[in-house]
């Protein structure tokens, strides 16, 4: 199979209904690491009800590497309602150096409302983007 078409054909897995393949497509969208995956695998972490999948649909995203991904990643850090999605796309702004991200990361540090089991990575990311 061409890479376009077995790009589309795991485009399509990522809204199957059994999360085990949405996961499966998101991960070896990444693996093949071409920019044409990137809306699907947005789409994904924005929408799927899985946060394994959006985890591995994140993962993808980064391992594709493309400046497109860095607003998503920064709406899945405020917006997401699990914390390991949210704690994957911190790691993933300090990973990349998102230096935009630190007014962001900073309210979040100051917020009561804020996790206990994200402030250790919020602090671990500030750190390393103003070091």
């Amino acid at each position: 199979m061409s890479s376009s078409k077995q790009i589309d054909q795991l485009c399509i897995e990522l809204v199957n209904e059994d999360s085990l393949k949405r996961r499966a497509a998101a991960i070896k969208l990444g693996r093949i690491r071409d920019e044409k995956a990137i809306p699907n695998l947005i789409l994904c972490i924005q929408n799927d009800d899985d946060y394994l999948t959006r985890v591995s649909a994140l993962q993808s995203l980064l391992w594709i590497a493309h400046p497109s991904i860095i607003d998503p990643i920064i709406d899945l850090v405020i917006n997401d309602s699990n914390d390991l999605v949210r704690k994957t796309a911190i790691e993933a702004l300090g990973n990349m150096k998102v230096y935009k991200s630190l007014p962001m990361l900073k309210s979040l540090q100051d917020n009561s409302s804020t996790s206990k089991n994200l402030l250790e990575i919020i602090k671990t990311t500030i750190e390393k983007l103003e070091n």
